[in-house]
């Protein structure tokens, strides 16, 4: 009959791995591991694994050690492993023959690899910058760019700037929304309400919505995704917001709050300060500036943007009317 094998004590468990020294005292073979037989108990398996599943909960209730797999599925799994290989003394890694620490048996599960994700869609500015660069022809993202702002601007801006100059209404620019055409143009401002009246107000309160929630994001975001200038950005801005104040005395009516004295201070406040109140850069100042050409005998003042938009370089599209490369020798 198989003597009983003594449990050894805690500081005495001998687990050993790769690259790890065996113990001073290794601890005795079991009988299992000395003949190379497994006793045979009698017993049919199913009740075998209940009974070992009773013992290994049992312990890991007492010291912790053996299997950390408590459910019956890994319990089980860890069972009909280690049940054919070696005696319980082996399972619990006590046994002088076993020849590396016990782990848990993982049960592989077979499964079909994953398909490929399909490719993220780009973000809608990127996409709007590939349609117009398809438009266009171009290959030059800066110059994408610095176009899609220019016409952008050009369709977004004035009617912002209209309210808040004619008719001191300040529209909710930081909650909107812009919507491009099938070319990837801008278009169209998409507003969550009305905005509110502001009568009378300064222009930073005014004009601070247009340049801190729209242009600014736009113009990050711009120059991010097409690697122009934000400073030539900001000078496409500056040119349309120059473009509204010029015709902007035309549109005056009685009933307005605005009159030709507002409408000065508020295009001196946006495009020939350098600072804002609160110490920050302008980024609006001085977008057009005034050269006093002659030819011919005749001088004339010509109000030339302060940076070329660079549209000249699509096919087909000369030197625009403002362009300050018009004063560089032919």
């Amino acid at each position: 009959m198989q003597a009983p094998v003594a449990w050894l004590p805690r500081p005495a468990l001998a687990r050993r791995g790769p690259g790890m020294a065996a113990s001073a005292s290794p601890p005795p073979r079991c009988h299992g591991c000395r003949s190379g037989k497994r006793p045979g108990t009698g017993l049919s398996l199913q009740m075998q694994l209940r009974i070992y599943l009773i013992i290994i909960l049992i312990f890991n209730l007492k010291d912790g050690v053996g299997c950390t797999n408590t459910t019956p599925f890994r319990a089980a799994s860890c069972l009909l492993y280690y049940r054919y290989r070696c005696c319980l003394n082996c399972f619990r890694g006590r046994c002088a023959n076993t020849p590396k620490p016990w782990r848990p048996a993982r049960p592989r599960l077979r499964t079909s690899p994953l398909p490929r994700s399909a490719p993220r869609p780009p973000a809608p500015l990127a996409r709007a910058l590939q349609l117009s660069a398809a438009h266009h022809g171009s290959i030059d993202s800066r110059v994408t760019g610095s176009v899609w702002a220019r016409h952008g601007f050009s369709s977004l801006l004035p009617g912002v700037v209209a309210a808040a100059a004619l008719a001191h209404h300040v529209l909710p620019l930081r909650d909107a929304a812009i919507r491009a055409d099938r070319r990837g143009r801008a278009v169209t401002l998409l507003l969550p309400h009305g905005g509110e009246a502001l009568h009378r107000a300064p222009p930073h309160q005014r004009y601070g919505p247009l340049l801190d929630d729209l242009l600014a994001p736009l113009v990050q975001a711009l120059a991010a995704a097409s690697g122009a200038s934000p400073r030539l950005l900001w000078a496409n801005a500056g040119a349309v917001v120059a473009e509204v104040f010029r015709h902007a005395p035309a549109l005056l009516q009685p009933g307005l709050p605005a009159t030709e004295a507002t409408l000065a201070q508020d295009a001196a406040w946006l495009m020939d300060t350098r600072t804002r109140p609160d110490g920050r850069d302008n980024p609006l100042h001085a977008p057009m500036r005034a050269h006093r050409v002659t030819r011919d005998g005749t001088t004339t003042t010509l109000w030339l943007r302060r940076l070329c938009c660079l549209r000249y370089r699509l096919h087909g599209f000369p030197l625009c009317g403002d362009c300050p490369r018009r004063l560089l020798p032919s």
